[in-house]
């Protein structure tokens, strides 16, 4: 389906390159002070995967200087530890040329190998992060359902059941941040770092592809990630239920296996995005206790309202002195709960923005960029986010602005391309 066709749709629903290579690095332009200033590499486990390719275990970052490596089994920014900044962009195809789309996806693999390394892209690059160390940079990649329009001939090769989400109650999209044909998440500990791979990669496609829509935003480090649970512009802990990578619950939350099809998405994952607006002045209108009633947690220690810590389960049996369950019917917690949405699961990657507003007013555009990966978009983010739409306590304080589904395809092996197995 081409973007064009989006709001449509929409209406009528209810590797890291040699420093020697000739390339040329941020860290060599440095000088050998600032090599001994810290400028480590922080790479986690790795285990050699079929055809040459890299298979990440999970990747744990430790500070700016650190680097992720962006070749692999698995593409890096899902399963590794989140960092402070992102930049999303999703863009439109506008060539209508397969072998230019093809292109395409090569350049921005080999420029994405450098940016990830702490390189320089080109003598065209523009040069902002210059001295900067390469701040655990990762960059993800993913087709929307467009590229399986008539355009590019790939039709028969599109995921059964992709397509843009279902309308749920309450959305009010705007269409233009809304879709995409291609899409790049830009992770990073440094704000600068991410907004400059994604200019570079925006300057590479000229001609072949325009930027549709961005959004940056911003969220704790990945150091504090590593020590606690973060939290959301509401105040609460976000992401307490996630999937630990490197476990098999998060493995059959989010990757597709070796027997999934189709057989060019098999180590990759799907991705829900959604543009959650959120009314921060009246939801600091609330008593915190009025709030907790809200969520279903407590704010201080993000633990259940039925009772334990943080991380104890749900108990939904538990009641009051009056008889009236700890955990309300329609809190947020329960609603979003496996136990209500047939075992559904998901991982939460999400990212608070703020564009600014009219305070005098009570009118901000602040929120959430939430990212849920899944093995399946049917199975496990439309049923949760019907639940939620329906009856979430929370639903006064949010508007759902934008949506957008990307198949995010396995990461790539040196000498090969993002995607490369769909144009096969």
């Amino acid at each position: 389906m081409s973007s064009d066709s989006f709001a449509e749709a929409a209406e009528q629903a209810p590797n890291s390159q040699s420093e020697s290579s000739g390339t040329l690095s941020r860290r060599a332009l440095l000088g050998g002070a600032a090599a001994g200033a810290g400028l480590a590499v922080g790479v986690g486990a790795t285990l050699l995967g079929t055809g040459g390719t890299d298979k990440a275990v999970s990747i744990t970052t430790a500070n700016s200087g650190s680097t992720v490596p962006f070749y692999g089994y698995h593409q890096a920014g899902i399963a590794t530890t989140p960092p402070s900044s992102i930049l999303f962009a999703a863009y439109d195809v506008t060539t209508s040329q397969v072998s230019e789309l093809a292109e395409l996806l090569r350049t921005w693999t080999t420029a994405a190998g450098q940016l990830c390394s702490g390189q320089i892209v080109d003598s065209d690059d523009s040069g902002e992060t210059i001295g900067l160390p390469p701040s655990s940079l990762t960059l993800t990649f993913g087709f929307g359902p467009g590229i399986f329009d008539e355009r590019f001939g790939l039709a028969a090769r599109a995921p059964e059941n992709f397509g843009p989400l279902p309308a749920f109650n309450g959305q009010q999209l705007d269409l233009a941040s809304s879709g995409g044909d291609l899409m790049v998440q830009a992770c990073a500990e440094d704000q600068m770092t991410a907004f400059h791979a994604v200019r570079q990669l925006d300057r590479l496609a000229v001609g072949t592809a325009n930027e549709r829509w961005g959004l940056a935003g911003f969220g704790a480090s990945a150091e504090v990630h590593n020590r606690e649970t973060p939290r959301n512009l509401l105040g609460f802990k976000d992401g307490t239920a996630n999937p630990k990578p490197g476990t098999k619950a998060f493995d059959s939350t989010v990757w597709l296996g070796e027997r999934d099809s189709p057989d060019w998405m098999r180590g990759g994952t799907y991705l829900c995005v959604r543009r959650i607006r959120t009314n921060l002045f009246a939801w600091d209108d609330l008593t915190p206790a009025d709030q907790e009633v809200v969520i279903g947690r407590e704010k201080l220690s993000g633990a259940p309202l039925s009772g334990g810590n943080e991380f104890s389960p749900l108990n939904f049996a538990t009641v009051g002195p009056d008889g009236v369950p700890a955990i309300p019917l329609d809190s947020h917690v329960r609603l979003a709960s496996d136990t209500f949405d047939g075992g559904a699961t998901m991982l939460r990657r999400g990212y608070s923005y703020d564009n600014g507003g009219d305070t005098m007013n009570g009118i901000r555009d602040s929120g959430m960029l939430f990212l849920a990966y899944v093995r399946d978009i049917e199975a496990q983010f439309v049923p949760i986010q019907r639940q939620l739409a329906d009856s979430d306590r929370m639903n006064p304080f949010v508007t759902h602005i934008g949506t957008a589904t990307f198949a995010v395809p396995p990461g790539v092996g040196h000498g090969t391309w993002i995607g490369q197995s769909l144009f096969a």
